[in-house]
């Protein structure tokens, strides 16, 4: 009996390895501009939420550019993108206020309905160029 529960456990250790193992899934670089009303969005935060496979992976925006490498990047498939504003600082605020502008955080805030997912879209190929380009309207 010992011999054949041996015998079992080696048949089964050569079953599992003569088997393919599925690959897993690779990340892939992403970049791309991002304007609002026609301008460069200065700064801010995008976000690729995942259709598919849940997960999500999120990037600065800098002078209306965005860049994730493929380390971090996001996976092949169908994403929803959310671009959301920096909120600015306490003391940059208050400084805007005391110069004149009555609402500092109006003047910076990229319109609500791209911060959440499910108005802007984005497919993640698995080769070629994953650049990506996202025009914003504060209409």
């Amino acid at each position: 009996m010992r011999y054949a529960s041996l015998f079992m456990l080696g048949l089964t250790c050569v079953c599992f390895s003569a088997c393919d193992t599925p690959e897993l899934p690779q990340r892939r670089a992403a970049s791309g501009r991002v304007t609002l009303d026609g301008k460069p969005l200065a700064d801010g935060s995008i976000r690729f939420v995942s259709v598919q496979r849940g997960g999500d992976v999120t990037t600065i925006i800098q002078g209306g550019q965005f860049d994730f490498d493929a380390e971090s990047g996001p996976f092949v498939g169908e994403y929803d993108v959310a671009i959301t504003p920096f909120t600015p600082e306490l003391p940059e605020v208050i400084a805007a206020i005391q110069s004149g502008n009555r609402d500092p955080l109006k003047n910076q805030t990229v319109p609500a309905k791209y911060h959440g997912p499910g108005l802007l879209k984005a497919t993640v190929k698995p080769d070629g160029d994953n650049r990506f380009e996202f025009v914003l309207s504060s209409r």
